[in-house]
């Protein structure tokens, strides 16, 4: 997906003047609004692109179940690392199930699968 760089810096400049703490967080369809987008589902997604651009960027932007924020504490700041950390934790689990699974069903060999034991491998370097 490539990312529009001009909605992506309305969306951190918006954060930044209205969102400023967890308490004032934002979903994505009153975040359409303010930037004056429809909120149709790729305007959604697209915003999901531009907090992930803004990271990238050396933005600070968090989410959470009130939407999106720049947060006002390392606190706020640490409760989106913890959700990330988890939800990553949650699919490097979900990927060697299924590549456990698959060796099982299709008889592939550990060494002819592509992340062999992936989980197992982040857990020992925590």
């Amino acid at each position: 997906m490539t990312v529009d760089l001009q909605l992506c810096d309305r969306f951190v400049a918006f954060l930044r003047s209205f969102a400023r703490g967890e308490a004032h967080a934002m979903t994505a369809a009153t975040i359409c609004a303010g930037l004056g987008l429809p909120g149709t589902p790729q305007d959604k997604r697209n915003l999901r692109a531009c907090a992930q651009h803004a990271s990238k960027a050396g933005h600070l932007v968090c989410s959470g179940n009130s939407g999106y924020f720049v947060p006002a504490s390392a606190e706020e700041a640490k409760g989106t690392s913890a959700r990330l950390r988890s939800e990553a934790h949650e699919l490097l689990a979900r990927a060697d199930r299924t590549e456990r699974l698959m060796a099982e069903a299709f008889a592939v060999p550990e060494s002819r699968m592509e992340r062999p034991g992936l989980l197992a491998l982040l857990e020992a370097e925590a």
